[in-house]
């Protein structure tokens, strides 16, 4: 199987491309070149000239191009690059990849609601200027908060895509989909939630957008680099979801009602 990856990768050589053969250390989704039975390769029986996205070839195509092309190649072909990238091959490069872009995705967010609550500002001065001022003062109250908020993102962001990452993978061997190790799973939530972190930089909807297309694409790398099946890669990212609302609805109605008769 090494051989005919390093024959296709000369292959890639010879045509120009530009990208060294793959790495032999690399473990990919299986051991038929990539694409399991249930699976129909995209590249013509071609098999792996080389690992996706980008990022992981990094040191060979550099930084930058790595960077933006793998943002494309996750957001636009999801499937081709996921059936692509190797399950095993160390945390860190994926890590550093949605550290980056989800540090950045957080910030923008903090950014907008900065914008929306000064417009918020804007319109009470207009309307009512002791709101106004009522409102200035806790925006004001709020600024250190935020400021800390603000220093502590890259640390939130790197415990989220840790924590997210054990809960999908838990499911996913819960409902029998967990084809192979963690590293898998958290490899593909590191370049999910790190490529579409990139559409909250749109006003106003970009969070919905980036959160729903995260969804999509989660599901679809699951489902690719353990090479299971649809519904149990959907499930594993659905259900704990579903979980998490069903909690917090639980927790918003018992504190109303908690409320409500003390009242």
């Amino acid at each position: 199987m090494n051989d005919e990856r390093q024959q296709n990768g000369q292959s890639w050589q010879d045509e120009g491309s530009g990208f060294p053969p793959p790495d032999d250390d690399m473990q990919y989704a299986d051991d038929t070149g990539g694409y399991g039975s249930n699976y129909d390769d995209p590249y013509g029986g071609q098999g792996y000239a080389n690992p996706m996205p980008s990022w992981e070839q990094r040191d060979e195509i550099g930084f930058i191009g790595a960077f933006f092309g793998s943002i494309k190649e996750i957001l636009l072909e999801p499937q081709i690059t996921f059936r692509q990238m190797p399950v095993t091959g160390g945390i860190w490069g994926a890590l550093l990849f949605g550290l980056i872009l989800g540090t950045f995705g957080y910030w923008i967010g903090m950014l907008w609601g900065f914008a929306f609550q000064t417009s918020i500002f804007s319109v009470l001065q207009a309307v009512d200027p002791s709101a106004a001022a009522q409102f200035g003062d806790q925006f004001i109250g709020q600024l250190p908060f935020t400021m800390i908020q603000a220093v502590l993102g890259p640390f939130l962001v790197v415990i989220g895509i840790f924590l997210w990452s054990a809960i999908y993978h838990v499911f996913l061997m819960l409902f029998g989909g967990a084809q192979n190790g963690f590293e898998a799973t958290f490899r593909i939530n590191c370049y999910v939630y790190g490529a579409t972190s990139i559409l909250c930089i749109v006003p106003f909807c970009g969070g919905l957008v980036a959160f729903i297309w995260c969804l999509v694409c989660l599901c679809i790398g699951l489902r690719e680099a353990h090479q299971t099946d649809a519904w149990r890669a959907i499930c594993a990212v659905l259900v704990p979801l579903l979980l998490c609302c069903f909690c917090g609805l639980t927790l918003i109605i018992g504190f109303a009602s908690i409320a409500s008769a003390l009242a």
